[in-house]
C-alpha cells in the first residue's frame, strides 16, 4: 500500500487530488457522487494502490483513509471482489453479475441452490446511520424483481465504517422503503459484514437484532 494524504475531490466525478511525498497527484475515487456528503476526508491519510485498470488516466486508486486508528474502505468499486473473495470463496456455483430478466441484473447467483446475492455498501461518520444513503433508480427496480423470486434471496450490507452501531431504513424514500419492507416479511435474508484490517482487508460477519425497521449491530 502506498500512503497519502486526501486534498480535495474534482469537480468531475472519479478523481481525487492527494498528496504523495509532497506532490500532489490525481488519483481515481470508485465512487458517483461526492464522498464529502458521507465523510469528510480533508487532510486524513489515505491508502493507495496502483491502478491495475486498462487504459487509465491515473496511477492510483483511492483505497481506504486511516481516521483515529481505524481504516475506513472508500474502494466502492471493488466491494463485490471482497466479498467474493472472502466470503463466497470463488464458490465454483457462483455467478457474477448474473441477468436473471430484463428488469434484473444481480451481483451474484448461486447456480446450484439458485440464491440471488446483492451486495450494498454503507459510509458514514456516524454510528447511526440509514439504510439507502441515497435514492436510486435501479436498486428500486432491483427489489421489486427480487421480492418475485420464488427461491432464496439475500441482501448483504457491508459496513465500510467499522464503527457503525445501527442502520434505520431509510423512510425518506417511500417506494424503497415498502420495498425492503415487503422484502423482509417475505424471505429476504440480510447480512451485516465490517471491513477489518489486519495486515490486509477482510470481511467479518457481525450478529444484529432487527427492531421494526431498525438493525442494532
Amino acid at each position: 500500500m502506498i500512503i497519502g494524504k486526501f486534498k480535495r475531490e474534482a469537480n468531475r466525478r472519479f478523481i481525487a487530488f492527494i498528496d504523495i511525498n509532497g506532490k500532489e497527484e490525481a488519483c481515481y475515487m470508485a465512487t458517483s457522487s461526492k464522498f464529502k456528503k458521507l465523510y469528510d476526508l480533508k487532510d486524513k491519510e489515505v491508502l493507495l494502490e496502483k491502478n491495475m485498470g486498462k487504459n487509465t488516466k491515473t496511477k492510483y486508486v483511492v483505497q481506504a483513509l486511516k481516521d483515529n486508528k481505524e481504516y475506513i474502505w472508500l474502494n466502492l468499486k471493488a466491494l463485490n471482489d471482497l466479498y467474493y473473495k472472502k466470503v463466497l470463496l470463488e464458490n465454483d456455483f457462483i455467478i457474477r453479475e448474473k441477468q436473471i430478466s430484463n428488469k434484473l441484473r444481480i451481483d451474484f447467483f448461486n447456480s446450484k441452490t439458485k440464491e440471488l446475492i446483492e451486495v450494498k455498501g454503507i459510509l458514514s461518520e456516524n454510528e447511526e446511520t440509514l439504510f439507502p444513503t441515497f435514492k436510486t433508480e435501479r436498486f428500486l427496480r432491483q427489489l421489486k424483481e427480487i421480492n418475485n423470486w420464488k427461491y432464496s434471496k439475500k441482501l448483504i450490507i457491508i459496513l465500510m465504517n467499522p464503527n457503525i452501531k445501527r442502520i434505520k431504513l431509510n423512510e425518506k424514500y417511500e417506494e424503497i422503503y415498502y420495498q425492503l419492507k415487503r422484502g423482509l416479511e417475505n424471505g429476504l435474508k440480510i447480512e451485516i459484514f465490517r471491513i477489518v484490517y489486519d495486515e490486509e482487508f477482510s470481511l467479518k460477519k457481525v450478529p444484529y437484532k432487527k427492531y421494526r425497521n431498525s438493525f442494532k449491530i
